[in-house]
Formats: C-alpha cells, sequence, structure tokens
C-alpha cells in the first residue's frame, strides 16, 4: 500500500479518535444544543463528517453508490451519542476498506463530480481536511456548551 495512503488512513483514525475524546463527557440532552438556531449542533457535524467521508471516499473515490442524503445530515437530531460514534467509526473502516484496496491505477485516475475532475490525492485531502474543519467546529462548540452550563 502507498505510504501516503496509509498516513491517510491514520489521519482518518486520529480524526476518529479526537472526536470520541470530545463527546466522551458530553450530556446527551446537550449534544443537539446550538448557540442559535442556524448553527449546526454537535450532533449534525458530526453526522456530516460521516456523510462527507463516506460520500468523498467510497463513493467518488471507490464507486460505491451510497445514496447520500446530503441535506438530512444538517437536520439531524438524536441523543444517542454511542451510535453517533459507531456510525463514524463504521463509516471509517469502510473507507479503510476502500483505500486498502485501491489500486496503483485506480489511484491515478481522475473523478468526475458535477462536471469537474478531481483527483483521488486531491479527494483524500478534502474529505481529511473537511473533516478537520468540523473537528474544530466541534471543539469550539463544546468549549461554549461548557461555559454555559458553568464548566469554564
Amino acid at each position: 500500500m502507498d505510504v501516503y495512503v496509509t498516513e491517510f488512513i491514520e489521519t482518518l483514525k486520529e480524526q476518529d479518535k479526537q472526536i470520541e475524546e470530545l463527546l466522551s463527557d458530553i450530556n446527551p440532552q446537550n449534544i443537539n444544543w446550538r448557540p442559535k438556531h442556524n448553527i449546526n449542533s454537535i450532533y449534525v457535524l458530526v453526522t456530516h463528517i460521516t456523510g462527507s467521508r463516506n460520500y468523498w471516499i467510497n463513493q467518488v473515490i471507490g464507486g460505491q453508490d451510497i445514496q447520500r442524503k446530503r441535506d438530512a445530515e444538517f437536520s439531524a437530531w438524536g441523543n444517542d451519542i454511542q451510535k453517533l460514534i459507531t456510525n463514524l467509526h463504521d463509516t471509517t473502516s469502510r473507507c479503510i476498506s476502500t483505500l486498502q484496496n485501491l489500486q496503483p491505477q485506480g489511484f491515478a485516475k481522475a473523478r468526475q463530480i458535477r462536471g469537474k475532475q478531481y483527483s483521488v490525492p486531491w479527494c483524500l485531502v478534502h474529505a481529511i481536511e473537511h473533516s478537520g474543519y468540523h473537528l474544530g467546529q466541534i471543539r469550539l462548540l463544546k468549549k461554549q456548551l461548557n461555559h454555559t452550563a458553568g464548566k469554564v
């Protein structure tokens, strides 16, 4: 397996670990908290990270039709944090399998999305960068939630 693919896989695992740590002490009643009505909750952000990874890695790179409903990710709601984490880990496991099974010629072949071509390395960097962006939002929301709850 390509050394870069190995590093992408390790980065996905590390992001999952950070998300799980952030969720570990959140009260399930607060996982849907929003500081304003037009701000995404932590639940929404984890759901969206899962959907985005699944799309860019399993569908765009791996060619699997995942039937993504992107808009539904932004209205997701629930209080089962363990299920949220399990869904994230299951998706990441499928992403890892997709990447491990990617042949060198598949890695070099461009992918066409909405009339634009993307390289596989670009898709991987985008998936990781996008997850990292939302990981930062989760950190900030948790700090705001803790401040609101008096846990400063």
